[in-house]
Parts: C-alpha cells; sequence; structure tokens
C-alpha cells in the first residue's frame, strides 16, 4: 500500500457530483491510497472526513475544487471578512491523510533517517545563516524496518555544518528542539547575519495541527549548528501587524536587514480567518519588515501585473539600485483578488520584474536568450560575479499540465539574459535551493518527482539524504559540497556573451531613473548600462 498525500493546492477536481457516504468512502481513499477499490476494501480502516459530522453542512454542495470567493477589493495584504460555512474538499481530504501520518509519526521520533533509510522530502524551507543551512517544516518518508514509512511532518530544525567538505552519503545533519514554534508547510525565512538569526512568520499549518496563532518566531543560532526559537513580542498599538493575513507561496527576500513578502495566498491552513466557499485566495501587497526597529508596513503591489498579486514564484535581492538592493521577481502565477482559478494567469519569464524597495516602484524588463516556459514552485538562488548577477533557477512543475521539471537556467544581470543550464539531474517540485560557501555552490534540497503518478514518497530520492550541489561557475552538478571553492566567477558562456557584446540601454517600462542600473566596473556608463548578449 502506499500513501499520497495531496497538498491543498494541487488536488484533482474529479467526479464533480453529490455521492452517497458509501462512494465518498471510496473517493478519499481512492485519493489518498491511489489504490483499486478492491484494494480499499481489502486493506482501509480509516474513517472518511465524510462521516464527519461537519459534513452535514455541505450537504447539498457540489464536490471538488470552488474557488470562488468575495475577498476585499483592495491592493494591500488582506483577507479578512470572509465566512466559512464548511471545511473545503481540500482540507477534508487533507485532514483524513493527516490522521495516517500522525499515527505512523508517533511510532517515529528521529526527523533524521539515514542515508540508506531516507527516501523524499519536500515543502520545506531553507536559510543559511552563519556557516550552516537550516531546513524546517515539510514532510519526509523513510524506511522502516524495510517498509515504506511516511510521510511524516518535519517537526524538528535540521541544520548542515558547511565550514568543512561533506558527499551526501556521509553528510552529518543535527536535529534542533523547535520548542513551541509552529510546523508549517512551504515556508520562508528572513535570515539576519548581523544576529546570527532568521525569522519565520510565512507557511501554511499541517492539517490535524491548529492555525498558528499570528505571531512572528526568531531562531537564534549558536554558532556550533544549535539555536533556539522565541516568540517575538509584538505591539498592541502594531495596528498594521494586526490587518495582515499570513501568505503561503509567496515571494520572499531581504534587503539591507528588510525582510519582505510580497504577495502569496491565503487558505485554512495560514492564518485564523473565514473563507466563504472558497480553498484559496490571492494576497496583494508588499509586507515588509524592519529588523531594527521592529517595525511593519504594507505597501501596494498594484504595480505587479494586472491583478497585483502572484503566488508560487520566487524573489530576491539584487545589489543594483539606490540603496544597492533591488527585489527581482520570477515566475508563478497571478490571479484576481477574488479566487485562485484553473485558468490559471502565469507570469511569463520572457519578462523580469523589478522592484525597487527605495521608493516603492515597479519596473518591467523584457528578457533575451532562451528563457524558461511558465511554471509553478521552482527554486532560485543568486551569485554576485565581479561585473554581474547570476540567477540559479531549477526544477518546478506546471500546475495544468501536471509535468514536473528538471531544467535549470541562468539569468544575467543586469544583461537579462538567459542561459540553458543542465539537464542531467532528476524532476523534482517542492524543493528549496540556497547559495552556500563562498557563493560558487548552490545547495539544493528535497523535492518529489510528480510525473505520471510516480510513487511521490515511495520513489527514493536519485541523491541521498536529497541534497545535490550545483557548481555555478562549472555549470555542473555533484554529489558533494566543496569547502573550499573558490570564490564565484561567472560561468564561461556567460563570460564569452559579455566579450562579444557592448553596453546597451535598457528598456525599463516605465522608463527608470540612471541610478537604478549604474555604470558597471570595466565598461563605459550610458544612462543604464547594461549587456546585450547575441541570440
Amino acid at each position: 500500500m502506499r500513501l499520497e498525500t495531496y497538498s491543498p493546492f494541487c488536488l484533482p477536481a474529479a467526479h464533480l457530483r453529490k455521492r452517497t457516504n458509501s462512494e465518498l468512502r471510496h473517493s478519499y481513499l481512492q485519493a489518498l491510497f491511489a489504490e483499486s477499490p478492491d484494494t480499499i476494501n481489502r486493506q482501509s480502516t480509516v474513517t472518511p472526513a465524510a462521516e464527519h459530522p461537519s459534513q452535514n453542512c455541505a450537504a447539498s454542495q457540489e464536490l471538488g475544487w470552488n474557488w470562488g470567493v468575495a475577498a476585499q477589493q483592495n491592493d494591500v495584504n488582506s483577507t479578512h471578512n470572509h465566512t466559512r460555512a464548511c471545511p473545503s474538499l481540500a482540507r477534508r481530504i487533507s485532514d483524513a491523510a493527516f490522521l495516517l501520518i500522525l499515527t505512523a509519526s508517533s511510532l517515529v521520533h528521529a526527523q533524521v533517517p539515514d542515508a540508506a533509510d531516507f527516501i523524499r522530502r519536500n515543502n520545506h524551507g531553507s536559510v543559511a545563516v552563519g556557516d550552516f543551512i537550516y531546513i524546517d517544516g515539510g514532510l519526509y518518508s523513510k524506511y522502516v524496518d524495510g517498509q515504506v514509512g511516511g510521510p511524516f511532518p518535519n517537526t524538528k530544525t535540521l541544520a548542515i555544518n558547511m565550514r568543512t567538505s561533506w558527499t551526501n552519503k556521509a553528510v552529518n545533519i543535527t536535529e534542533i528542539d523547535k520548542g513551541n514554534s509552529p510546523v508549517f508547510f512551504q515556508p520562508q525565512y528572513w535570515p539576519d547575519e548581523s544576529s546570527s538569526s532568521f525569522y519565520s512568520w510565512s507557511g501554511s499549518a499541517p492539517s490535524g495541527y491548529a492555525v498558528s496563532e499570528k505571531s512572528l518566531w526568531k531562531f537564534t543560532a549558536d554558532g556550533k549548528g544549535g539555536g533556539s526559537w522565541a516568540r517575538q513580542s509584538i505591539s498592541e498599538s502594531d495596528s498594521e501587524f494586526k490587518k495582515l493575513t499570513r501568505p503561503v507561496g509567496e515571494y520572499s527576500a531581504v534587503v539591507d536587514r528588510v525582510g519582505y513578502y510580497v504577495g502569496g495566498y491565503a487558505m485554512e491552513g495560514t492564518d485564523d480567518v473565514n473563507f466563504s466557499g472558497s480553498d484559496a485566495i490571492p494576497v496583494p501587497g508588499v509586507v515588509s519588515y524592519k529588523f531594527s526597529s521592529e517595525t511593519w508596513s504594507n505597501a501596494s503591489s498594484s504595480g505587479w501585473n494586472q491583478y497585483g498579486t502572484g503566488m508560487r514564484g520566487k524573489a530576491t535581492a539584487v545589489p543594483f539600485g539606490n540603496d544597492g538592493g533591488l527585489l527581482v521577481l520570477l515566475g508563478g502565477e497571478s490571479g484576481t483578488h477574488e479566487s485562485i482559478s484553473n485558468e490559471r494567469g502565469y507570469m511569463d519569464f520572457s519578462s523580469v520584474t523589478i522592484y525597487d524597495t527605495d521608493n516603492q516602484s515597479w519596473y518591467s524588463q523584457t528578457t533575451t536568450g532562451e528563457a524558461p516556459s511558465t511554471r509553478d514552485e521552482f527554486c532560485m538562488a543568486a551569485a554576485k560575479g565581479e561585473n554581474s548577477t547570476e540567477l540559479f533557477i531549477f526544477g518546478c512543475w506546471t500546475v495544468a499540465t501536471g509535468v514536473t521539471h528538471n531544467y535549470s537556467y541562468i539569468l544575467s544581470l543586469p544583461a537579462f539574459h538567459w542561459f540553458k543550464g543542465p539537464t542531467n539531474s532528476s524532476p523534482r517540485v517542492g524543493l528549496t535551493c540556497y547559495p552556500v560557501g563562498s557563493g560558487r555552490q548552490v545547495l539544493v534540497i528535497g523535492g518529489q518527482d510528480n510525473n505520471n503518478n510516480t510513487y511521490r514518497w515511495e520513489n527514493p530520492d536519485p541523491w541521498t539524504q536529497g541534497l545535490g550541489i550545483f557548481d555555478m561557475t562549472a555549470m555542473e552538478w555533484s554529489d558533494g559540497y566543496d569547502a573550499g571553492a573558490g570564490a564565484y566567477s561567472s560561468p564561461q558562456v556567460v563570460k564569452a556573451c559579455v566579450v562579444k557584446s557592448g553596453p546597451r540601454q535598457l528598456l525599463l517600462k516605465p522608463k527608470a531613473p540612471a541610478s537604478l542600473f549604474p555604470g558597471l566596473k570595466g565598461w563605459k556608463r550610458r544612462e543604464l548600462a547594461g549587456i546585450v548578449c547575441d541570440d
């Protein structure tokens, strides 16, 4: 028997009609186990969520995805003033799955399987502080007495030492107790190197866990691979924070000790907010938190795109602009303030969105080269070279087709030119990646292959412990980290492109100030100096 846990935002909308409790039992178990009805009759002992008393309120509803909701028509982070009559189908199925997860996980306490026992990890978060990478939240599966176990919720914070070299077969991963800090799916973190810490606010609570009270948590590292979590006090007078809605799937980055969450979406697991017949709604706005003063703000995202929303893409800070920091936002999808629908509005990689945090201005720049196709839930990492910054993106899936990808791409800035990377790695979604060491290497963590109804949690990750290393300079994959690797230098394919090309004027829309992309070392400054590559 195999257990498949569908995340609340990718459940198939099958058999949309009214069904009896008996039919619902089979439907739920088929979704959870992907087995035949005969197998379910023989093996299932799960009481379906459809027989829960809360189902009475849904007796007259069509079952399946129902994305309609009346959201507030504003362009800042807010999804309040909704009501929910009863739990969503996605939530009910997820709850049923989590009964099994909790039962199984109560028998297994170690969060770090032996290398030979590890199977998969996904929907976690990761962040680097000092000489350690921290992994938190999400799910993992492992072999237990020779049988597939899980997926289990990751209820510990994990740490990997990046001071010394290692291979994924021999890496030492330590566990850190989370105390009372919440367990989240798809959390994203704000690192603060100056205080050897990182902050946690976004993410979705797993089914079976209470939605965490709206609060900010901070992990302070001890420099030895340990540390502790502490809830941060929020002033009663902080009216801005009280109005915020915790998102998941947002675009997250840090600029000059200010953490930013742009967009994302809200659902039952993200915030203690009532919804009206909807599973998820986009959350507009640019939420920021200033570490030094511990103050929150919320700016408009109306200049981002048609709806001022975005989800399941990525953002990173790049060292340009007046204060040496701009946000670059890539990929994902957008939707109206009322709903996310299956008519998905994917955001094209042929155009890059730039947010100037200094004056809260939005810009769009077209790209050249071989841009990636539209996609969700990829990972992205930035590497700063002498004359440019390269963005690495890898993995993803296209929800509309269900295809999981193994493509990698490099976007060179400020050339805004795409280069396709190697494809000799396995497809994966629900992964994270982070620059490590000198910045030349990118550590890619976890992910699962959703192609062709693959047994997501039973299919062992080709990377032991779910860890892979991508060398940004050599453009090569490996199974080990080199602590002595040299400083990052742009890949040869980027350098060759730069050598044969000259400066050009960037066509940012709307027209941007000259200081946005100042002259680069080794190039004569023009209005907006950049580099163009021949296609």
